[in-house]
């Protein structure tokens, strides 16, 4: 009988203690769901979330301001840490080829997240949709012309202008672009210029809808202007002086002269500034020969003293090229400070271009002259 009561108080305290056991296991399992379920909330980003267009290469696109607004469902973590300008709504546009205004639908799929983060779920987009204008558009690249208007300073010319780069690529509508083949920069005023010219071009008019796919400050223009040249003759004899040595003349005893430059400074020239000339170094004789030493060698030996031409049939003289130098009035040169400068300009040209130098010939003795004039006088 005791044993038998035993038995059963052993089993109803088994059956306690396995309720206990149970009912401990689902309450740790129902708390665990509902503290996970608290991490789970939902929130509203934007306006604006950014919007990226993704268009087809051969289509300009056209859209309003459109400001997405975005909800979103997951742990609220991950929903604190962003904010709206970590989304983006990409409208994929690629596969639209037709011109004219479409209806672009925007569905979850087209929000992006950061890539390190397990993304939420998306359950609201604001507007869903887009309305769109595709235009075609085509790149040519098109030749510059130049544009001058008026004209340089007197005796002034252009001699070359350089757009440089050349060519400019355009985007536009193929019904615009096409039938182009070069555009007009804005027109360069030379007027008076006396001098070269560089500086930046700027575009006349542009072709509807189009626009320059280029940096349009890298395009330059470069303006070349000389001053014209005349050639002017002078053929009255410039006498020759020979430089170096009283012994000597030249042969011939005078030259012509032919000067050519820019016209301001050919007109300005006057013959008198001018003296033609050859100069003589005297050339070498002989030296007595060095002392030699012992083994046969040369100490050294001197520098050759000069020699003066010769004038005999064996040796007719030297032939020298005629140089010159100027001899302007010191008044003229205070006159004009830069007169150097500007007779630089000028291209000398004598004929002919050398001449011998020979020696001067001896006059007879006064003896023999006064001798001369007594017989002619007897």
């Amino acid at each position: 009988m005791d044993k038998n009561r035993d038995s059963s108080f052993a089993s109803r305290s088994m059956q306690k203690l396995t309720a206990l056991v149970l009912a401990l296991v689902m309450w740790i399992s129902m708390s665990g769901r509902q503290d996970e379920a608290a991490t789970i909330t939902a929130k509203n980003f934007g306006p604006p979330v950014p919007l990226r267009t993704l268009s087809p290469d051969n289509m300009r696109t056209s859209l309003g301001n459109y400001q997405f607004s975005v909800g979103l469902r997951g742990k609220q973590k991950v929903l604190n840490e962003l904010n709206p300008q970590d989304l983006l709504v990409e409208l994929d546009m690629q596969g639209i080829a037709a011109e004219g205004k479409h209806t672009i639908a925007v569905s979850a799929r087209d929000v992006k997240f950061p890539p390190n983060i397990d993304p939420p779920q998306v359950v609201s987009i604001v507007p869903n949709f887009v309305e769109v204008t595709f235009t075609e558009v085509v790149s040519k690249e098109l030749r510059l012309l130049e544009n001058i208007k008026g004209t340089p300073a007197g005796d002034y010319y252009i001699e070359s202008v350089e757009l440089s780069p050349s060519h400019l690529t355009l985007e536009g509508p193929p019904k615009h672009l096409n039938p182009l083949q070069f555009l007009t920069i804005k027109a360069i005023d030379v007027e008076g210029a006396t001098k070269s010219m560089k500086g930046t071009i700027a575009l006349d008019l542009l072709p509807k809808d189009s626009v320059i796919t280029g940096d349009l400050s890298n395009y330059t223009y470069t303006i070349v202007i000389r001053e014209r040249t005349e050639v002017k003759n002078f053929d009255q004899p410039f006498p020759i002086q020979v430089v170096g040595s009283p012994d000597y003349v030249a042969d011939p005893g005078s030259v012509t002269l032919q000067i050519s430059g820019p016209v301001s400074v050919v007109n300005w020239f006057e013959p008198s500034w001018i003296q033609p000339e050859v100069t003589v170094s005297r050339p070498a004789q002989s030296a007595p020969d060095p002392p030699q030493n012992e083994q046969g060698s040369d100490n050294g030996a001197a520098e050759p003293t000069p020699t003066e031409p010769s004038d005999t049939a064996e040796d007719p003289g030297l032939t020298l090229q005629i140089t010159h130098r100027w001899v302007l009035p010191e008044e003229k040169k205070t006159e004009s400070p830069n007169w150097l400068n500007r007779l630089s300009r000028l291209k000398i040209e004598w004929q002919p271009e050398d001449a011998r130098v020979i020696l001067k010939e001896a006059p007879p003795p006064e003896s023999s002259q006064v001798v001369d004039e007594t017989q002619n006088g007897g």
